[in-house]
């Protein structure tokens, strides 16, 4: 009898055992199982989400923002090349003007460059002119009575300068190419200055041309003559003005 309750009390033992056993087993496999999985999908989900959207913000934002500020600062840059590839463009030059070392702008003019002196031209130069120029001109005028007194054209367009006392040829040595008409005394080829009997006021302007070569007229052309082809192909004109007092 005692045996047989001791066999009952161990079966009894191990069937507890057993179901603790299996009790700490479906427990650990439901926590390990459960909690792991659930950790595992939730960091995965969790960190992929984040670095999807850092990466999206940062590389798609913050790369797109990059790219079109880059894009914008070049456009910019490209921009402000063409206005000033467009200004320099649209004008050709800056200034058109003319200035002699002999007197400044509406001063009196040395008595060297008139009948009473010398009578030699004053030196000249003068800025680039127009886009479009192939020539240069020049012509004195009286703008007391409007006589011309001297007219020389076809002046080469890369030159900017007549030196003091040019020839008073019909053809100078320099400028190379150029042509004079005979002065106001229709004798004297070139220039004859201010010989007035009162105060008079002079006018020097320099012609930039649309023509290398001046047509219709030659050395034995009027200086009128000269004077109204030259019009007919000026771009633009810079003068210098004076007075003369004999």
């Amino acid at each position: 009898m005692k045996a047989c309750l001791s066999l009952f009390a161990l079966t009894l033992s191990l069937a507890s055992l057993t179901a603790c056993s299996s009790g700490d087993t479906t427990t650990t496999t439901g926590t390990s199982s459960s909690g792991a999985s659930t950790s595992a999908t939730g960091t995965t989900t969790s960190g992929g989400g984040g670095s999807e959207g850092t990466s999206s913000s940062t590389g798609v934002g913050g790369a797109g923002g990059s790219a079109a500020s880059s894009a914008s600062a070049s456009a910019t840059s490209s921009s402000s090349a063409s206005g000033s590839a467009s200004s320099s463009g649209s004008g050709g030059m800056g200034t058109f003007a003319l200035t002699s070392s002999g007197f400044t702008e509406g001063m009196p003019i040395p008595a060297k460059y008139a009948c009473a002196g010398a009578n030699g031209s004053p030196d000249f130069s003068w800025t680039p002119g127009p886009t479009g120029t192939l020539s240069y001109a020049m012509v004195l005028t009286d703008k007391s009575n409007n006589l011309i007194h001297w007219v020389i054209w076809d002046i080469p367009a890369a030159t900017t300068s007549l030196p003091a006392d040019l020839e008073k040829k019909a053809n100078p040595a320099i400028p190379a190419g150029a042509k004079q008409a005979k002065a106001y005394d229709n004798q004297t080829f070139g220039y004859l200055g201010p010989c007035p009997p009162a105060v008079h006021t002079y006018e020097f302007a320099v012609f930039a041309l649309d023509i290398a070569a001046l047509p219709n007229v030659t050395t034995a052309s009027t200086r009128k003559q000269v004077d109204a082809e030259i019009f007919n192909h000026d771009l633009g004109s810079a003068t210098l003005t004076g007075t003369y007092t004999p």
